[in-house]
């Protein structure tokens, strides 16, 4: 046996290392992983509950540690600092790492990914394959860390969680903390999909201390000041987190200028984003969503963002919301052209898996294409079937369609001659849900004489293509008031560009 494999009998030569602090979730963390690695590993940093004693129960090693705090308010300041010292305490020549609050599914894989790892390493000390000397591996799994009310997933990403030998990596960053490989030594990353991590503190009552990761990284920022570019980042996120927005969006800016890494670059710039749009600044949101694309063309969050950002921009654009629905359209079809994100940091599926449907079925709808504006509805239900906006707006596109192919049928009916006129006006009243005209009122001194002057628009229209097809919010709108006011016994018109004669205004005489 390869020294460091496991058999099927034994558990995986693997130490799990967590730094805890009040954790009402651990033991069900403990318990998903516990059978399938050789060692637990609990570093307390200063519980004041049953933490400790929890982890007593399961842990193969179990201490106190508290250096990473500040000496006089007890407040952590540095939890690289701490999760150093759970690697230092491993015995395993594999090391992994979790929080307190996640739980880990698949644990029965990852015997396969150390035996892969081990006849890789074999065949390259041999010099049996083209493989370079291997010396350490990472393995990248993904991290679930929010979920929405009906329980999916609305933050992903992927972490570095188990790796060989552990004296090539040292753990960095007071907060926001990661894994640095030592560069001369060759490291693999193999991103898995079958095991999973869960971050579960969202269902728990676990009391974190407010603003803690801005005050750390307020302190850490002012001895260092922009030597660390990334924790310039996690800044910027940490000001926008507290809602001080004008200093998130210096640290974002300046960090897009002086970062290296395209992929945070990209996160930042959808920071900005969001931020921008929450205020309604949507042309500020515009740019950074474009920066977005500069930068990482391939991904799809930037179209995404454009696509929302139109569509917001339509719901106020006037004489611009045909453009603006295009552009909705647009963006959102080139994004999930795209496949689907793979990254160490951050992003919301559901942006690409749900979202982006509920703008693209209303912008296909604006602009008439009805037919699209369902096929778009069917998408976003392929995901979630039991969402009740989509399902709403699939029953009312279905009945619209429904309506129009019967109305259709009743015209080629009539232009055939198959029906009398009085069974087709039945039959057309039935399904159009028209009432029965109420007998003429006297006209008294009350009746006014209303007129609504639409004009000139993106489209022109009559009753009947309004009756076939549909038309925009505003001029519905004017038709139902005219509708009504004429029920209250006035006189009504309604001009608009009927599209008869160009340039001539014409009276769609319907009341």
């Amino acid at each position: 046996m390869i020294r460091g494999l496991p058999s099927k009998f034994m558990k995986n030569p693997i130490s799990l290392c967590l730094i805890v602090k009040n954790e009402p979730q651990l033991e069900q963390c403990l318990l998903s992983i516990r059978d399938y690695v050789a060692e637990i590993v609990v570093i307390d940093t200063g519980s004041t509950d049953n933490t400790f004693e929890v982890a007593q129960k399961y842990a193969d090693i179990c201490e106190k540690y508290t250096d990473c705090n500040d000496p006089e308010t007890g407040l952590i300041v540095d939890f690289s600092k701490a999760r150093q010292y759970s690697f230092d305490k491993a015995t395993q020549p594999w090391v992994m790492w979790c929080d307190g609050d996640d739980v880990i599914e698949g644990g029965e894989h990852l015997q396969k990914y150390i035996e892969e790892f081990h006849l890789n390493k074999k065949m390259s000390d041999a010099g049996e394959s083209k493989i370079p000397k291997i010396d350490s591996v990472t393995y990248l799994f993904p991290y679930e860390y929010a979920y929405n009310a009906e329980g999916k997933c609305i933050m992903t990403h992927y972490r570095e969680r188990l790796f060989f030998n552990k004296n090539y990596f040292k753990w960095i960053n007071p907060v926001h903390e990661v894994v640095e490989p030592d560069g001369i030594h060759t490291i693999s990353f193999i991103p898995k999909d079958d095991v999973v991590f869960k971050h579960k503190r969202q269902f728990s009552d676990k009391v974190i201390e407010p603003g803690r990761n801005l005050r750390i990284l307020k302190d850490y920022y002012e001895k260092v000041g922009d030597s660390d570019a990334r924790q310039l980042y996690y800044l910027g996120l940490e000001y926008a987190n507290n809602n001080q927005f004008e200093d998130s969006i210096e640290c974002l800016i300046k960090y897009i200028n002086i970062s290296g890494w395209d992929d945070e670059r990209v996160m930042a710039c959808l920071k900005l984003v969001d931020i921008f749009f929450n205020q309604q600044k949507y042309d500020d949101a515009l740019r950074w969503a474009f920066k977005a694309i500069e930068i990482k063309e391939d991904w799809c969050e930037g179209f995404l963002q454009l696509s929302k950002i139109f569509y917001f921009k339509a719901l106020t654009g006037g004489v611009n919301s045909f453009k603006f629905w295009r552009k909705c359209i647009y963006f959102g079809e080139q994004g999930l052209a795209l496949p689907a994100t793979k990254t160490l940091l951050f992003i919301n599926p559901l942006d690409r898996d749900l979202h982006a449907f509920f703008y693209l079925n209303k912008a296909y709808n604006e602009l008439g294409q009805v037919e699209k504006a369902l096929e778009t509805i069917n998408r976003g239900l392929a995901f979630n079937p039991d969402d009740a906006l989509l399902l709403k707006n699939k029953t009312l596109y279905e009945e619209f369609l429904a309506i129009k192919k019967v109305n259709e049928s009743l015209e080629t009916l009539k232009q055939i001659r198959k029906l009398p006129d009085n069974s087709l006006k039945k039959i057309n009243d039935l399904i159009n849900k028209v009432e029965e005209p109420a007998p003429v009122k006297q006209l008294n001194i009350n009746c006014l004489d209303i007129v609504f002057y639409i004009g000139n628009g993106v489209e022109v229209w009559t009753p009947e293509t309004v009756a076939s097809t549909g038309i925009g919010g505003s001029e519905l709108m004017a038709l139902e008031m005219a509708k009504r006011l004429a029920k209250l016994g006035h006189q009504v018109s309604v001009y608009n560009s009927c599209g008869s004669k160009e340039g001539t205004m014409m009276v769609c005489s319907i009341f």
